[in-house]
């Protein structure tokens, strides 16, 4: 089994950075005790040229690709974000425990989200980007585990974020973006994370799949908008607003892949 999260050709652009880390009453990070762990604070500003999640060795290598990735821990340069840290060891599951708190006005892109396999030619699925990130002093958890059953590759999340959770969601391609913004009332996942191959002959053919064991949430998303690649919006609000409450999903999938022309 392996599992790699890498980073490659980090640009450093750090604008007053703040980084601590401390010890909790325990002396290791170890055995999934809530006294056990660490703390850190972080408050950065950077961003890297290339983030991948990979599964597989060598020449059948996928991966999950976020280029041109940058990160703003608060885009008013004064609160840091605290992470705790812990590690979870069962005997069906091993990974680390999160939880994060101090999240306000927190931004995040990535400009060319795609797959790759082979270290062939990237499928981009296009551009992906979080802004104004709120936890409104609210406190998430997130767990990333191993995926249990010999020989299986990918990863296992838990994510749970708090009541309250808003932010501003864009999606994009090189000709257009839409934006909207999101209230999240509730929201927790259990998912496993991999990358596929839907067609093994086709030889480009990589998916994202992500299989929900359980998701619970309720949200709204409004001011909904879409600009031109000039930046010009259309219709800006005409598109409504759409509410979900008390969704409730015991298990399915989503692929995601790009179009194929």
């Amino acid at each position: 089994m392996k599992k790699a999260l890498s980073l490659i050709s980090c640009v450093a652009l750090l604008s007053a950075p703040v980084f601590s880390l401390e010890s909790l009453d325990d002396e290791t990070l170890s055995g999934a005790i809530a006294r056990e762990g660490v703390d850190i604070r972080v408050n950065y500003e950077g961003e890297a040229e290339n983030l991948y999640f990979e599964t597989k060795d060598g020449a059948d290598a996928f991966r999950f690709n976020l280029g041109g990735f940058r990160l703003d821990t608060d885009n008013t340069g004064n609160n840091p974000i605290d992470l705790t840290m812990d590690l979870a060891n069962t005997d069906l599951l091993n990974g680390i425990d999160i939880t994060i708190s101090g999240v306000e006005h927190l931004d995040l892109y990535a400009d060319k989200i795609g797959v790759q396999k082979n270290n062939g030619t990237p499928q981009i699925f296009g551009t992906l980007g979080l802004e104004d990130v709120s936890f409104h002093g609210g406190t998430a958890s997130m767990s990333l585990l191993s995926v249990p059953g010999d020989g299986d590759e990918g990863l296992m999340l838990r994510l749970s974020l708090p009541e309250g959770t808003t932010g501003n969601v864009i999606l994009g391609d090189e000709t257009a973006k839409l934006s909207a913004l999101l209230e999240i009332n509730e929201f927790s996942v259990v998912q496993t994370v991999d990358l596929v191959d839907l067609d093994p002959t086709a030889g480009e053919d990589l998916a994202l799949k992500m299989i929900i064991s359980e998701m619970e949430t309720s949200f709204d998303v409004k001011q909904i908008k879409v600009q031109d690649s000039a930046g010009v919006v259309h219709r800006a609000g005409s598109y409504g607003q759409l509410s979900v409450d008390k969704l409730h999903v015991k298990s399915g999938y989503t692929i995601v892949d790009s179009i194929q022309y």
